[in-house]
């Protein structure tokens, strides 16, 4: 541990500019992170009623089914101008792309037939395919609703004040958000202070999970201004607060672009792991920082020594002594989070995989690019402004790795 310390404070320039060049090309990869609830992976496939569950719904469909609910302020359904909007709804979300249009069902859906008899027959035709003109056509289409009793209840309420549609979707890779934008812009046209418009169904739900998992984009700012002003109280340094977040923030930028580049999306259960990486990293941050601490100011007890050399041997010292410590508490806490990769749900699966990969890169930055990167940042200053003290330093450091950021 030794030689690598030395070699990483001999190198120092070298390790800055590989850490940050790693860290500009992952952080380019989480422009490409989303958040995906993906249902199939919040099930144990292999359960005997999930089994059976996705044969019935590979024979019969249903499986991503959103419903709409038209319904007038005042009066019944059987008006020329509810009707057009279930009409124009029901258009709009045949085109729509996605939408599985053998299983759309509405009163204007193709597939709502009125099946008639008569001397030489069967009469077919569709329950709505147009808007009725008058009151009269209206009716006509209640009648026909009425003598055809597989719709009764379904197509349209008991009470004759709300209709129905129907509207399955295929599972789409860019998730139920999206699918459900797709909903809304299907009903906004029909949207006005004479309707109410309700939409149900799992891809709402599904939807909304996504939005709340989404939230985590401002969480972690404020779990990041927490943690660093629990340092700054630990401290009383702004070298303090900063130094250990700049390192855990590098650990969390490799692990989410990792997880990015091999095409690993945030759900319910990983999105809060950048949170817990980024604690972990600070914890250990926190630990080097303390111990360089207390060498810094062992070798600055002799007056005479060059100081911007007790800094880099206060680097030195540091990983010596807390490097392997580090090191085999990092790897024991992955190797538990792998060890989820048995259970049966995939979402425990990628959450223990993803979280066992942020802490190995908790190792990689804070180990073998010199246990804190933001150190050797300090060095590379100390040398160039000896005489800076530490919160200008700390300032100087953090502003450089802010412009990086920025940059990437």
């Amino acid at each position: 541990m030794e030689r690598l310390a030395h070699l990483v404070v001999g190198y120092r320039q070298l390790v800055l500019l590989i850490t940050l060049l790693v860290t500009a090309i992952l952080g380019l990869q989480l422009r490409n992170l989303n958040v995906i609830v993906d249902a199939d992976e919040l099930l144990p496939r292999d359960h005997p009623f999930v089994e059976v569950t996705e044969r019935v719904q590979a024979v019969f469909g249903n499986r991503y089914t959103v419903v709409i609910g038209i319904t007038p302020k005042s009066g019944d359904v059987w008006q020329p101008a509810v009707l057009g909007k279930v009409l124009a709804v029901t258009d709009r979300l045949a085109a729509t792309p996605g939408v599985t249009r053998a299983n759309l069902q509405s009163l204007a859906a193709p597939r709502a037939k009125d099946i008639r008899g008569n001397a030489d027959g069967l009469l077919v035709s569709r329950l709505l395919d147009h808007v009725p003109a008058n009151a009269a056509e209206a009716r006509a289409v209640r009648e026909r609703l009425r003598a055809n009793p597989a719709y009764r209840d379904v197509l349209v309420g008991r009470d004759e004040r709300t209709a129905a549609i129907f509207v399955e979707f295929a599972k789409d890779p860019r998730g139920f958000g999206h699918v459900m934008a797709q909903v809304e812009a299907a009903i906004a046209p029909a949207r006005g202070p004479d309707v109410s418009i309700a939409v149900a169904g799992q891809p709402v739900f599904l939807a909304n999970l996504e939005t709340f998992s989404k939230r985590m984009a401002w969480l972690l700012p404020i779990a990041i201004l927490l943690i660093g002003l629990v340092h700054f109280e630990a401290f009383r340094t702004v070298q303090g607060l900063i130094l250990p977040l700049v390192t855990a923030v590098l650990a969390l930028v490799w692990s989410l672009g990792i997880m990015t580049l091999f095409g690993v999306h945030l759900d319910p259960f990983n999105n809060v792991t950048p949170i817990l990486i980024l604690a972990v990293a600070a914890g250990h941050a926190v630990q080097m920082l303390k111990r360089y601490y207390e060498e810094y100011d062992r070798f600055c007890a002799d007056p005479g020594v060059d100081r911007s050399r007790a800094s880099r041997a206060a680097v030195v010292a540091s990983m010596v002594r807390v490097g392997p410590v580090m090191m085999g508490a990092c790897l024991i806490a992955a190797l538990s989070f792998v060890s989820l990769v048995v259970f049966d749900i995939q979402a425990i699966r990628t959450f223990g995989l993803f979280c066992g990969l942020g802490i190995l890169a908790i190792v990689v930055v804070e180990s073998f690019l010199g246990l804190a990167p933001p150190l050797v940042i300090k060095t590379i200053i100390d040398d160039a402004v000896p005489n800076a003290d530490r919160s200008l330093v700390t300032i100087l450091a953090l502003a450089m790795v802010v412009v990086q950021a920025a940059r990437s």
